[in-house]
């Protein structure tokens, strides 16, 4: 599970998201996460870069950026885009559910001792557009658990789906 702990800079538009972090493994560059609204979805890019200038990323986001579908509908194919969304139908499930999300994430990565900013995660989720289900029933269940098996979040898909058998954590 990758949670960035360190947010260097953020920028939020009605078009676009920048987010700015150290780069794990240079240490003289950032890495940049950047979304642009396009027709349909999004355009996304993930890089890391000595020095980028907003304007400079929104540019190298329209010219190389990759679209994904949105708003982005439960079940749908990861394409290094969909974390946020996945992430944010996992918390509306859980909230309408009874469940409390950060037990879950605890019980499913014990080792990983950071939670989720659920905050910022629903914000993120909420831009990019997330086709939430009407009512938890088989077909949202399912869906649910194909997004959090498309991001490789498989020990939290095997406790969701044994909370939807009516087990516990």
């Amino acid at each position: 599970m990758k949670i960035h702990t360190t947010l260097i800079a953020q920028e939020r538009s009605n078009v676009f998201d920048l987010r700015f972090h150290p780069c794990p493994f240079e240490p003289t560059q950032i890495e940049m996460i950047g979304f642009v609204k396009v027709a349909g979805g999004v355009k996304y890019l993930v890089g890391q870069y000595k020095f980028r200038s907003s304007d400079d990323a929104l540019n190298e986001i329209h010219r190389s950026g990759i679209f994904s579908a949105r708003p982005y509908q439960p079940g749908q194919a990861c394409d290094g885009s969909i974390t946020v969304c996945v992430l944010a139908l996992f918390y509306r499930f859980c909230q309408e559910q009874g469940h409390l999300p950060n037990a879950l994430i605890r019980a499913a990565f014990p080792k990983q001792d950071i939670l989720p900013d659920w905050t910022d995660i629903i914000a993120s989720a909420q831009w990019q557009g997330v086709a939430y289900p009407k009512k938890w029933d088989s077909e949202a269940n399912a869906g649910l658990l194909k997004s959090l098996h498309e991001i490789n979040y498989h020990a939290l898909a095997t406790l969701v789906s044994d909370l939807m058998e009516g087990g516990s954590i």
